[in-house]
């Protein structure tokens, strides 16, 4: 990801986290932790399934609680509405057997029903996901929520 779209990425979430007072900051797909690192949030926790990215991450990311999981065993505070910001594996044809994007899906879903913020990084999304941010090519991905802009 470009400097640019990460730049734009991080200006809307943060926007998000200062207009609505939200405490929790979680990226379940952190991959290099470039986003987290410039997110100013009270509590942030990056996580992936990469042990090797995760110990890098671990040496290099100041004040960010860093996990090595899975995303579907992430526990979130029910008392308290985080933002999550998923920017998951491709979600095609291709990686279809290594990544269940229906399942994941589901997952959003279910975060969203929890009361948190989830908003996804991907090229598409099913119905009832609106576009926040979207980048300058149709072939880039967009930053979606689900239910609604709240903006």
């Amino acid at each position: 990801m470009d400097f640019i779209k990460r730049r734009e990425i991080v200006t809307v979430l943060q926007r998000y986290i200062d207009r609505y007072g939200i405490k929790q900051y979680v990226e379940p797909f952190s991959g290099k932790f470039d986003i987290i690192q410039r997110i100013k949030c009270d509590y942030r926790l990056g996580n992936d399934v990469d042990a090797k990215l995760c110990r890098k991450a671990e040496k290099k990311t100041n004040g960010v609680l860093v996990g090595c999981a899975d995303y579907r065993d992430l526990i979130l505070p029910k008392n308290e509405k985080v933002l999550i910001f998923c920017d998951p594996p491709k979600i095609d044809r291709k990686t279809q057997e290594e990544f269940d994007a229906a399942e994941f899906w589901a997952w959003v879903l279910d975060r969203a029903a929890e009361g948190h913020y989830v908003f996804t990084l991907t090229e598409t999304a099913p119905r009832g996901f609106y576009v926040v941010w979207n980048a300058t090519t149709k072939k880039d991905k967009k930053l979606y929520i689900y239910g609604g802009t709240l903006w």
